[in-house]
């Protein structure tokens, strides 16, 4: 009976010397202060859900911008220009743009560039 004795206050003494030693231990990690601002900076670069919704968000805000575009109008401009010595190509040129006078038949006129060529 005196050896089962002294395994149980051996059990005890290595129980109480564990019990007193763990918290020395425990306190013997490295602490780390950490703000609120990086841990959630931290996790929105972390959760997948997050970034999901995101581009969710984006998405619909491009649908919004893409269908709020019909209501507006279309505006398109456009510019051509000719300068030609070509007396034809300068009456066609008229007719084409549908902007003929009667003066613009008339022969004196029509003749007048080779007047002035020569």
């Amino acid at each position: 009976m005196s050896i089962k004795l002294i395994n149980m206050k051996r059990i005890k003494n290595i129980l109480l010397s564990g019990i007193i030693l763990f918290p020395v231990l425990a306190s013997a990690q490295d602490t780390i202060s950490i703000s609120k601002k990086d841990i959630w900076q931290k996790v929105s670069e972390k959760n997948l859900q997050l970034r999901i919704s995101e581009q969710d968000y984006k998405s619909a805000q491009a649908d919004y911008r893409q269908s709020n575009a019909l209501f507006l109008p279309d505006v398109s401009v456009s510019h051509t220009g000719t300068s030609t010595t070509n007396p034809l190509m300068a009456f066609g040129s008229k007719l084409n743009q549908e902007i003929l006078t009667s003066s613009d038949f008339n022969p004196a006129l029509l003749n007048e560039w080779l007047l002035h060529n020569y």
